[in-house]
C-alpha cells in the first residue's frame, strides 16, 4: 500500500534539491522515472536504506552516505561519496564535522551548519607572502577575525568565518572571499550587517601585521535579512518552504520487503 506524505520533519527543499537526511527511511530505494527534470540533487544521508535500484533514469547527484547500502564491504559507488568539487588554493576546512550539502541559496559553515552568511571580498595591498597555497597564513587571518568578532560578541552575532579563493589581481593585491556566518540563527538582520560592515571597513579589525599589509573590504549585497522574511498566517517568522509530495513507503510481497519510493518530486503527481 502506497503512502503519500505531504510534509516530512526536517525536510529542506528548493526547486532542484531534495534533502531527506535523518528521516528514518529504510528498505530499498527506487526512484522510478516520474520525477522533475529540475531535480539536481537528492540527499538521503544517514537513513537506513539497504539497497538501491539503479535504473539509469536519474543521472544527477544522489548521496547515500551513512546508509547500510554504503557500509557494505567494497562499497565504491558514486552515491557513497560526496560530490567532488574543484579545489581552490585554499578554502576553510570543516571543524571536526561531516561536510553537508545545503540548499542552493544557503552555504555550509565550517561547523557544517547551513545558513545565509554575509559575503564580501578582502583586498590586501602588501602581504608578506607570495605562496597562495600556504594554508597557515589564512588560518592566522581567520583566528584574528574571530578574535575581533568575539570581542564584540554582545553586539555581533557571529558564529564563525570562512575564507576561500585567494587570488592576485593585476596590482598584486591579494583578494580573499570572506563569509561571515550568523550565530544562533539562519540569517542576519539589517543592524547586524551594518555593524559587521563597519568593523571591517573602518579598520577596527587589524589583520596579523607580520603577514598582511593594509587592507580594505567590499561587502556583497545581502538579500536574506532576518527582518525581511514574510510572516505566514500563523504568525511565526519562518522561511517559505515549497510543498512537496513524496512517496516514501510501500509494502511488497505481503510486507516482506519495504521499498522507498521518491517518484513524486517537486509537485509532480505519482503514476498509479
Amino acid at each position: 500500500m502506497l503512502k503519500t506524505v505531504k510534509s516530512v520533519p526536517g525536510i529542506i527543499t528548493t526547486y532542484n534539491v531534495l534533502n531527506l537526511r535523518k528521516n528514518l527511511l529504510n528498505g530499498t530505494l527506487d526512484l522510478g522515472t516520474n520525477f522533475s527534470g529540475q531535480l539536481q540533487l537528492i540527499d538521503l544521508q544517514n537513513n537506513f536504506i539497504s539497497s538501491y535500484v539503479e535504473t539509469g533514469a536519474y543521472s544527477k547527484e544522489l548521496i547515500l552516505i551513512g546508509n547500510p547500502v554504503c557500509q557494505q564491504n567494497g562499497a565504491t559507488a558514486g552515491y557513497c561519496k560526496l560530490p567532488e568539487e574543484s579545489n581552490p588554493p585554499y578554502s576553510t576546512n570543516p571543524k571536526n564535522c561531516v561536510p553537508i550539502i545545503c540548499p542552493t541559496d544557503q552555504k555550509a559553515s565550517p561547523y557544517c551548519r547551513c545558513s545565509y552568511p554575509y559575503t564580501g571580498t578582502l583586498f590586501f595591498r602588501a602581504p608578506s607572502f607570495s605562496d597562495l597555497g600556504n594554508a597557515s597564513v589564512y588560518v592566522a587571518l581567520e583566528d584574528s577575525l574571530m578574535k575581533s568578532f568575539k570581542a564584540n560578541s554582545n553586539v555581533l552575532p557571529v558564529d564563525i568565518v570562512s575564507l576561500s579563493n585567494p587570488t592576485k589581481d593585476p596590482d598584486n593585491y591579494i583578494e580573499l572571499t570572506l563569509n561571515v556566518f550568523p550565530s544562533g540563527k539562519e540569517r542576519f538582520n539589517r543592524s547586524d550587517i551594518s555593524k559587521i560592515g563597519f568593523m571591517l571597513s573602518n579598520q577596527t579589525f587589524k589583520p596579523p601585521k607580520q603577514l598582511f599589509g593594509p587592507f580594505f573590504f567590499i561587502g556583497s549585497e545581502y538579500g536574506n535579512f532576518e527582518d525581511s522574511v514574510p510572516l505566514p498566517s500563523g504568525g511565526s517568522k519562518k522561511s517559505p518552504r515549497l510543498s512537496l509530495g513524496v512517496i516514501i513507503g510501500a509494502s511488497v510481497n505481503g510486507g516482506a520487503n519495504q521499498k522507498v519510493y521518491l517518484d513524486h518530486l517537486l509537485g509532480n503527481k505519482p503514476t498509479r
